[in-house]
Order: C-alpha cells, then structure tokens, then sequence
C-alpha cells in the first residue's frame, strides 16, 4: 500500500499488519497500525483506497473473527471483511461485515463482490442467486458502509474488478484445452447487464 495525499506519505506492510504515515519532506511520522494487534491487513491485493480522510482496506475474517469460520464445511479462508481507519489514528472500523472477495471505490460509493461462503441462511442465498452457477453478486453501499443495495451479478468469478464511465469491467480466467487465459467484461451500473469489454455484445451463461 502506498498513497501521497496533501504532502503525506501513507504506506503499509500486508505481512505484519502495519501501516502508517509521514509527511514528504520526512516529518511527523505516525504508526496507524502498528502490528500489535489482530489486523493482519491485505492492504492491495483486495483493495486499498484513500477518501474523505479515511483509508479503506481489507482484514482476513480468520484474523478478525476466526469462530465464525466454524461450521462452514471448507478450508478456505479468504474471506474478508472492508474496514476504514481515520488518516490520523486510531480504532479501525468494520463497515462491511458480509464477507467479500474484493472491492472497489469511486466518490460516492463502494462496491464489492461477496464471496459464495456466508454465515447467514439469508446471506447464502443472495450470494448463490443461480443454482448450480458460481456467479459474483455485486453489493453497493455509501463510504459508511449504509444503504447496502444489490445491483446485480456478474456471470462468473472476477479475481480483478475496476470502475470507469459508470460501468465496473471485470478480468476473468478460463482454462481451455489446457490453456489459460484472461477475458474481461462490462457490468453496467444503471442496467446491470453485463456486455463484452469491445462491444455491445450481451454475455450470456
């Protein structure tokens, strides 16, 4: 993680759960988090923002709250939770508490994926919309994490997702004939149709 805002150097180390701050000319450093705690942090992998005074980011839920890992059939521990931390300290703060796959942000919202493993019955089903597919819901909500709303589904997993003209483009991977290789797609924010990156073209299952 790495930001300059305003003269000041925000910086982070996703191994140790640190980051913090310093003004350019070298001045004025500052621990944010300082590696004493729990927030083992994925501070770019999943996505890190800077808005409004805050930063944004990712914990592993099996850093934060591993009990609710329990019962949930599976090794995989991915999941995370969106917290936000004040540019000049103190507690971070949980926002979202579904868990997600990754996240993006413009000025006036966040959007994120959430991941097919919920803790909730209700959760479950809003993350599994069609039986059988393994599609990636997309939630909006306001920077305080309010107002969550579900926009819509893409119709695959997306490892990477970015917004631009008020549309979200996707980066899949697909193996074929023993080949890899990447594809991406528009997600319409208005519509919610999802369409080929060069064209109108309407992807279909």
């Amino acid at each position: 993680m790495f930001f300059i805002d305003k003269g000041v150097i925000y910086f982070g180390d996703n191994d140790i759960g640190t980051m913090g701050r310093i003004n350019a000319d070298g001045t004025g450093f500052k621990w944010l988090l300082d590696g004493t705690d729990k927030y083992l942090g994925v501070f770019s992998e999943y996505g890190t923002f800077l808005y409004d005074d805050y930063i944004y980011f990712c914990l592993f839920v099996s850093d934060i709250n591993p009990e609710k890992l329990v019962g949930l059939n599976t090794n995989y521990n991915g999941m995370k939770y969106i917290y936000r931390i004040n540019i000049n300290g103190g507690t971070p703060e949980c926002i979202v508490d579904d868990y997600i796959r990754g996240f993006y942000m413009t000025n006036g919202y966040i959007y994120y994926i959430l991941d097919q493993l919920q803790y909730t019955d209700a959760l479950y089903k809003e993350a599994n919309p069609v039986k059988g597919k393994e599609y990636d819901v997309i939630i909006r909500t306001d920077h305080d994490g309010s107002n969550r709303k579900n926009i819509g589904y893409l119709k695959h997993h997306a490892p990477f997702i970015w917004i631009a003209n008020g549309e979200l483009y996707a980066t899949f991977g697909e193996t074929n004939m023993e080949q890899s290789y990447l594809y991406s797609v528009r997600f319409g924010l208005d519509d919610g149709i999802t369409r080929n990156i060069l064209n109108d073209e309407i992807v279909e299952d």
